[in-house]
């Protein structure tokens, strides 16, 4: 039976601005006489990001603190619109009018706490509008369980080859799905991400935690624009036989930072200010479908040397962000065959994940775009399905399409998303170091593939090996509960054999064996357990006198 439930969102308020002029970044010199400080992070980050700081022990600095509000007011005060700031970069975007747009810009030059002025593109007419009721929204019969009882291939429908590729099925069945993650989005309008049946799960279970415009549109994020749409269904999507995300049970912010009609650095401003945003909501990963090379004045494009990680500031804002904790996934580009052909910004950037677009065959997509970095790093790191995922498409229906890196880089985030979510106490850079570990190619990486097609089941058997290493002992068995068969797997090499036994509930051995072990690595299948009553059992696994033990209930 169907239920519907319906959703009603905020208003929003952008800036807008006349047709004619230009936009400029002014960049401040100091930060001096701030409100803030940083023994009362409160005041400036979530209490979910200060916990992603203290866990991984990531300092709270004087570049976390927001842009001076009275050099922002005294900028304005010259007829200047105030369109985005960056704490990190302690800069503001603005908006002057070309009636006045010389002097304006003197004015704003001059005063003693400026640092530079650089414009980054020039003004487009924009109406500000406000955000509609979204239709009702009819709740799927479907739960995320049925991914454990149901044929991997009839769970996941056509979307089953872009989670077999990179072996992510089991992880989703262990119950890894990405819950308790936040992801942040960023990138162009995501329409009838408000309506579409294969995201109504996000609203309902209020897995939408904001979503916010910092692009100046002024055109209501669910109502222009589909790539981001069709971005957050391969990671959220859940319309099981039809089309699955890599992490449907994650939660999300929708960052719109795109200027779909015009191209021009002041994009890169917007993406900065929405991954600060995302910072301090305390994303874990943030997906950027987005690169920039050349714009619509050729005076501002990059070359390739300026591809380095330290020249384009989207780019500067990447690293920073990756040293606050958190994991960036982004895609390479799609300038394989252009003039151009290598990764753009901020594919560019190091202690991210770069990812590249392959063919179902696992061949490379003709569009993937190339690296090295120009200082000889491995980029992309990997790669995967790019070429014909499922995806939602206007106006919410689930077909295969092509969009080539875009769509790479969401299935590689989602799944990150979950493996994070299995190992929670372990950095993102240790989850980005596990993910490239498992590629196919981690020996011989290149300037295409980089390290190659990642295997997630490799990926957590790496991070069990990182456990095992701190607490000397890792053992595990699932499924849990069970039906007929038990898999026993085991990190532990001190010993040549391992024993196995399982207890009923009353104390009585209904299983004993005894196995080789044959190195860090050990997997073990109990096959003939059908004939085991509906109930808890104790399994003890002992390696010497290390032992693990684990309840377990018979279905």
């Amino acid at each position: 039976m169907k239920h519907l439930i319906t959703i009603t969102f905020f208003f929003v308020a952008s800036f807008s601005f006349a047709q004619n002029g230009s936009r400029y970044r002014v960049s401040f010199a100091d930060k001096e006489n701030s409100v803030f400080s940083v023994d009362e992070p409160e005041m400036f980050l979530s209490a979910r990001a200060i916990e992603r700081r203290e866990k991984f022990s990531i300092p709270v600095t004087e570049q976390d603190f927001p842009v001076n509000q009275w050099y922002i007011d005294s900028v304005v005060t010259y007829n200047a619109v105030f369109c985005n700031s960056s704490k990190w970069f302690n800069s503001i975007v603005v908006a002057i009018d070309s009636a006045n747009e010389k002097k304006t810009l003197e004015k704003i030059h001059k005063l003693p706490f400026v640092r530079e002025c650089v414009r980054v593109a020039k003004l487009t007419k924009a109406h500000p509008q406000k955000l509609a009721l979204a239709d009702t929204i009819p709740v799927s019969s479907f739960s995320l369980d049925d991914v454990v009882t149901m044929n991997p291939e009839d769970f996941y429908g056509i979307s089953y080859d872009q989670i077999a590729i990179v072996n992510g099925a089991n992880m989703h069945k262990d119950g890894y799905m990405g819950k308790g993650m936040l992801v942040a989005v960023l990138d162009a309008g995501f329409l009838h991400v408000d309506s579409a049946q294969v995201l109504q799960h996000l609203w309902r279970n209020n897995q939408i935690v904001d979503y916010k415009d910092f692009s100046g549109q002024n055109i209501p994020i669910f109502e222009e624009a589909n790539h981001g749409a069709a971005v957050l269904s391969l990671i959220g999507g859940f319309l099981p036989g039809t089309l699955v995300g890599t992490a449907p049970q994650a939660s999300f912010l929708l960052l719109r930072t795109e200027e779909g009609h015009t191209e021009y650095p002041v994009e890169e401003e917007n993406w900065i200010a929405a991954i600060e945003y995302a910072d301090s909501a305390g994303a874990d990963v943030a997906n950027t479908s987005l690169g920039y090379s050349t714009f619509d004045e050729d005076t501002m494009d990059y070359v390739y040397t300026d591809m380095n990680g330290k020249t384009a500031r989207i780019s500067q804002a990447s690293q920073i962000a990756a040293a606050k904790g958190m994991l960036l996934v982004t895609s390479a580009g799609n300038s394989g065959l252009t003039e151009w052909q290598y990764i753009t910004a901020p594919a560019d950037a190091d202690s991210i994940i770069t990812v590249g677009a392959i063919n179902q065959d696992s061949s490379l997509c003709y569009f993937s775009s190339q690296g090295p970095s120009p200082d000889k790093r491995i980029k992309p790191e990997v790669v995967t399905l790019g070429m014909r995922p499922a995806v939602m498409c206007p106006p919410g229906n689930v077909k295969k399409s092509s969009a080539g890196t875009s769509f790479s880089a969401p299935l590689m985030t989602g799944m990150v998303t979950c493996l994070w979510q299995e190992f929670p106490d372990l950095s993102a850079q240790k989850i980005r170091e596990a993910v490239i570990f498992s590629a196919h190619k981690k020996h011989i990486p290149d300037g295409y593939f980089g390290y190659g097609i990642p295997d997630f089941e490799k990926a957590r058997k790496y991070l069990r090996l990182e456990l095992f290493e701190t607490v000397l002992q890792y053992a595990r068995v699932y499924p849990n509960p069970f039906t007929k068969e038990l898999k026993v797997e085991v990190l532990y090499a001190e010993y040549d054999t391992l024993d196995i036994h399982i207890f009923s509930s009353v104390g009585r051995v209904v299983f004993s064996e005894k196995v080789p072990l044959t190195g860090y690595v050990n997997e073990y299948s109990i096959t003939e357990l059908s004939h085991l009553n509906p109930g808890v059992y104790v399994v003890v696994i002992s390696c010497g006198s290390v032992h693990y033990v684990q309840k377990i209930t018979k279905q």
